[in-house]
């Protein structure tokens, strides 16, 4: 009995080392693994670091634009009731056109008819 627990042992023994090797390999790994991250986060920071300005301007750019576009519909806005006046206008001083054409060609069908052309 006292054999068997020896042996026992002796294989408990040995898949701790073996255990305790992998835990090692792996820690040189994870080792590893942490300053390529290091190294990544480092490059990543460093591209956000030369973005933030460029993106800064082109938000500043864009703003300015969109500013632009809205003062310019204002002031379209404020137009508005000129620009339907311009047009009823216009289509008054179309529409006396075309009575006077109206008139003109019928005051020439009656010169004609008379003859006094």
């Amino acid at each position: 009995m006292r054999a068997c627990a020896i042996k026992r042992l002796f294989h408990i023994e040995e898949a701790l080392e073996a255990i305790a090797r992998d835990i090692q390999t792996k820690s040189k790994a994870l080792a590893g693994l942490r300053a390529e991250h290091g190294e990544y986060e480092k490059a990543l920071d460093d591209v956000r670091a030369e973005l933030l300005p460029e993106q800064a301007r082109a938000r500043t750019a864009v703003v300015r634009e969109v500013k632009k576009v809205k003062k310019a519909e204002k002031a379209l806005e404020a137009k508005e009731p000129e620009l339907v006046e311009v047009d009823a206008q216009i289509k008054r001083s179309f529409s006396k056109l075309q009575k006077s054409q109206k008139i003109t060609s019928i005051s020439d069908g009656v010169v004609k008819s008379s003859g006094h052309a």
